[in-house]
């Protein structure tokens, strides 16, 4: 996770001492609990394993970057990157991991494989 206390494009942000933290990666269609638990037992994790933070996010995160530590590119890749994180399975346990896998490369698989309207309206004239 890469902090950063102004910089919107951060993963998480503080707007000032003891008044506001924000988590900025999940989406508005994430579970909100879900989204909670992973918060929880990522800064558990970080703890118990005394990780340090890394510095602060002080570039605007378009032009540039501090940091080489990246969420995966697409649901794809974050999806193997969770498959791959024995600890964190563990966490929250393999078999809830593994439906939920299941359940995300099933959505995913379809989504690469739809053609949206978008798509048709940009590109059907062409063929």
């Amino acid at each position: 996770m890469v902090g950063g206390a102004r910089r919107r494009r951060a993963t998480s942000r503080s707007r000032g001492p003891g008044t506001q933290l924000e988590h900025r990666v999940a989406d508005g269609a994430a579970a909100v609990h879900l989204t909670a638990a992973v918060c929880l037992a990522s800064a558990r994790r970080r703890v118990q394993n005394e990780i340090e933070c890394p510095p602060a996010q002080t570039q605007d995160c378009i032009t540039g970057v501090d940091t080489d530590v990246s969420v995966p590119p697409g649901l794809g890749a974050a999806l193997e990157a969770l498959a791959e994180d024995e600890e964190f399975v563990k966490a929250f346990s393999p078999a809830y991991v593994e439906g939920f896998l299941a359940v995300r490369r099933a959505e995913w698989q379809r989504f690469v494989t739809t053609t949206t309207d978008w798509e048709l309206n940009e590109y059907l004239e062409y063929y």
